[in-house]
């Protein structure tokens, strides 16, 4: 009996290729989506790790200090006079090929002497690339670049490499090329040279920028005390892995929303599956009472289910696989851009195809098919033989259930309340309370249905006559079928309404953020790595010039570092601002704007960035430890401000007390207010001849920051857009399936139809109206829904995982694209069946088997 139950699902699906075609494909887009954002984030992560394991080398730790780096005389101190010989002294910066085909690699100073024991791919032991080692050392500004890179590049030995930092262009001379083999770190972005050249080329004087070190395990604790006695007070020593943890740690809420992002194509698959196997249980509700009458149990007839949903799901699930691999090339490069606008300069060379991130896709897919077929399975395998025969039987079952499925509908919608505002940092429970959202108010969507219907019933009876009124009162007749359908495609539009109205609303409070603060008429930098973060410099003497032009009437300074204190990264912006006119800040114990102002000029005042407090758990009024040039510092925090340029958080104080703790003259930008009835295109003109002819300053009008700024968010933003895609496309192919198996159950009544006169344009008319309501219907219970997932994606989801303050918005514009979305979809997917059924024969429609 076995064998023949089995043989029974595969004629079935024979006989229905579409729908077997389609659920495997809707899985295959699910799986596909969470493995391609998973494999992108995997290879982001493992590109950084892999890069700072080329920074360190064997390097257990490091000395930094100061914001420009410290004296090579410190090296020359703990390598002669205190004999530690596992020392070696590093220059590293990045800086920008000035090639089209190529951006942003490392420059990493080094001396080859010392590299022994740290990277063992350029030392005078063991120099195994073309050329020499004394053209290297001696050479003016000579380089030693890897394999690969001056293939992209199309240079060989004895070439030259055009290069920027920080404004300032110039050339590199080819000395050698390294070949690695085969277990070498890929060296790709990276550019080494000797350290006094690097000093050189980049403008640093005797500066270096860290001191890399090997400690043996068994005395690294009394290696440590040792050196920080001798070290200056400026300096700190950091373990390796620190600098890995603290990029890990910049990323991990965006990776973390990505992720969950993309689970919303699986969850819209989930319906599909369960609709298709609904699906097949009531098609073969005949065969299977049959069985039952045979003496075939229920227990039997429910594995039976199981098994189908299990084949579908692990088919769909590898081909998911394999499109989620293919995709997760696309999916790397914009997750590559995102962080490079807002975190650090990363380059992604291959799709970190690993094992686990394979698993977790194939057992995600495994499992949401089994449980969206759970249902079904059990409906068919505990319904008695002569029910399992009755067709009305559970359309009947369904709409005595009604209350039912409302009151657990509004049960489980509210139980996302205090899972959402309990007081917690996981995201991980945040998004978990999206799920109870989303389900609550899947269940009432039968009653959604039959309201909606019921109102426009008459109306479409009055337009489309007769068959208007068919088409609006076969949804209701067939509701057991139609509700999946409807689900489907409203979860998917009102996660789209969700994410866009949250994404507009983020903008918008972006927009006029900026408006508000940039009130200057021009800014001016040089050029940056990240677009987020000013990380070149430029000296004060420019900016001295630049005021000195007779149509400036004031400037604002400013000075971005990013400090890595023991691991930690804070991220300082030091302002020389004519007022505080411009900022909305927070302040406790009734202290004003005046009181604060003069605290930020004359105290050791920080104002911290709203982001900052949550990711650090700070409030007004305590105080934070910092490193300095002049050793450790505490720091007051006096106030809050509202920012929206780094989610990593601010601290901005006084660029006098920054200079007071930080021997640092260099500025990372400036703000320059002209005076009345100038011509801003001709100042423009004007700042660039007085920076000079020997670096590239970027001088910017204040509509072309803002709109600068507005693009880069737009552009970190792709990737969502793309996910709400591939969500509605999966719930397209689930309502064409539910359609098609809607028409293809009801062939018989549309056999009928025609044989009594209706034309085969009159029964696509039909299809295709009964589809559009549905898609109807759908968008009415979108917009609801929409707004609400938008409204926690705002308020709580953003809060916890940026610390950011966004203003929720309605949006009408994407009510009304999710409103048309709906309708076109529901439309376009009925019009396949429409024209099969109308081509199809009556006499085989109404032909029993």
């Amino acid at each position: 009996m076995g064998f023949t139950i089995n043989l029974s699902s595969l004629r079935y699906y024979l006989k229905n290729p579409m729908q077997l075609i389609l659920s495997i494909v809707g899985v295959a887009l699910g799986v596909g989506v969470v493995v391609s954002i998973d494999l992108a984030n995997e290879s982001a992560y493992e590109a950084f790790k892999l890069s700072m394991r080329s920074v360190s080398g064997n390097a257990t730790h490091y000395i930094s200090g100061g914001p420009n780096g410290f004296s090579d005389s410190v090296y020359r101190k703990i390598k002669v006079d205190k004999a530690f010989r596992k020392s070696a002294p590093v220059v590293e910066k990045f800086i920008r090929i000035q090639d089209e085909k190529f951006g942003v690699v490392t420059l990493m100073g080094i001396d080859p002497f010392a590299e022994q024991g740290f990277r063992n791919y350029v030392n005078a032991d063991d120099f195994n690339f073309g050329g020499a080692l004394g053209d290297f050392i001696v050479s003016e500004n000579a380089v030693i670049i890897p394999k690969d890179l001056a293939n992209d590049l199309n240079k060989s030995i004895g070439d030259t490499i055009t290069a920027e930092s920080d404004g300032k262009i110039f050339k590199m001379s080819i000395a050698g090329i390294i070949e690695p083999d085969e277990n070498s770190i890929d060296l790709k972005n990276f550019v080494f040279t000797d350290i006094s050249t690097a000093q050189h080329l980049l403008g640093m004087g005797d500066m270096i920028s860290r001191i890399d070190l090997i400690l043996p395990e068994e005395n690294e604790k009394q290696i440590l005390a040792e050196l920080k006695q001798n070290l200056p007070e400026y300096t700190n020593i950091n373990p390796s892995a620190a600098r890995s943890k603290a990029g890990s740690g910049m990323t991990e809420s965006f990776r973390i929303n990505l992720a969950a992002m993309s689970l919303l194509a699986l969850i819209v698959g989930i319906f599909l599956i369960y609709n298709t196997m609904t699906f097949a249980v009531v098609r073969r509700r005949q065969y299977i009472g049959l069985l039952r009458s045979l003496g075939v149990t229920g227990k039997e007839i429910y594995f039976l289910v199981l098994r189908e949903a299990f084949i579908i799901g692990l088919i769909g699930t590898f081909l998911g696989i394999a499109i989620g691999i293919q995709l997760g090339y696309f999916m790397t490069n914009l997750v590559t851009k995102v962080i490079n606008d807002m975190y650090f300069v990363l380059q992604v060379q291959t799709v970190e195809v690993s094992s686990f991130s394979l698993l977790k896709g194939m057992l995600l897919g495994l499992a949401a098919t089994v449980i969206a077929a759970l249902k079904p399975a059990h409906e068919a395998g505990k319904v008695p033989a002569g029910m399992a025969l009755a067709r009305s039987s559970q359309e009947k079952k369904l709409k005595s259930q009604i209350s039912k499925f409302n009151i657990w509908g509004i049960i489980i919608f509210l139980s996302a309340i205090p899972i959402l505002f309990i007081e917690t940092d996981s995201i991980y429970l945040t998004y978990l309370g999206v799920v109870p959202v989303i389900l609550g108010f899947s269940l009432l969507i039968p009653q959604f249905i039959i309201t909606i219907v019921a109102i426009i019933k008459p109306v479409v009876s009055k337009i489309f006559g007769t068959i208007g009124s068919m088409a609006a009162r076969s949804i209701v007749t067939q509701l057991s079928r139609t509700t999946i359908a409807v689900a489907a495609l409203c979860v998917a539009v009102s996660a789209a309404i969700g994410i866009g109205t949250m994404v507009k609303s983020f903008r918008n409070t972006v927009d006029d953020w900026l408006h508000f603060r940039l009130k200057a008429d021009i800014y001016a930098s040089v050029p940056t790595n990240v677009s987020r973060f000013n990380d070149g410099t430029f000296s004060r003497d420019i900016a001295d010039r630049i005021l000195e032009l007779d149509e400036v009437r004031a400037m604002n300074l400013y000075r971005e570092y990013q400090l890595n204190d023991g691991g930690r990264i804070y991220h300082l912006l030091a302002a020389q601002v004519q007022s505080f006119e411009h900022e909305q800040f927070k302040t406790e114990g009734g202290i004003s704007m005046d009181e604060l102002w003069d605290k930020f000029q004359n105290e050791n005042s920080i104002i911290m960035s709203e982001s900052f407090a949550f990711k650090n758990k700070v409030e007004i009024g305590d105080t934070l430890s910092l490193v300095t040039d002049r050793g450790r510092v505490t720091f007051n925090i006096d106030g809050l401000y509202y920012d929206y340029s780094s989610d990593i958080g601010l601290l901005m104080l006084a660029m006098d007390t920054y200079r007071k703790h930080f021997d640092d003259e260099m500025l990372s930008g400036i703000a320059v207010f002209a005076k009345e009835g100038v011509n801003i295109d001709s100042l423009e003109r004007k700042i660039k001849i007085a920076a000079g002819d020997d670096i590239e300053f970027l001088v910017r009008s204040n509509k072309r920051l803002i709109d600068g700024s507005i693009e880069i968010f737009d552009r970190t933003f792709i990737i969502t857009n793309v996910l709400q895609l591939l969500a509605i496309s999966v719930a397209f192919i689930g309502i064409l399936s539910a359609l098609m198996a809607l028409q293809l159950e009801r062939a018989r009544e549309f056999g009928v139809l025609r044989s009594i006169g209706m034309t085969p344009a009159q029964l696509r008319k039909l299809v295709i109206l009964q589809t559009g309501i549905m898609g109807f219907i759908a968008a009415i219970a979108a917009l609801p829904l929409g707004n609400i997932l938008a409204y926690i994606l705002v308020t709580v989801v953003n809060k916890r995982s940026f610390g950011w303050t966004v203003n929720f918005e309605f949006i009408p514009e994407y009510m009304l694209q999710g409103f048309v979305v709906s309708i076109l979809a529901s439309v376009l997917a009925g019009i396949y069946p429409a024209i099969k059924l109308s081509q199809s024969s009556p006499a085989n429609s109404l032909r029993e088997e």
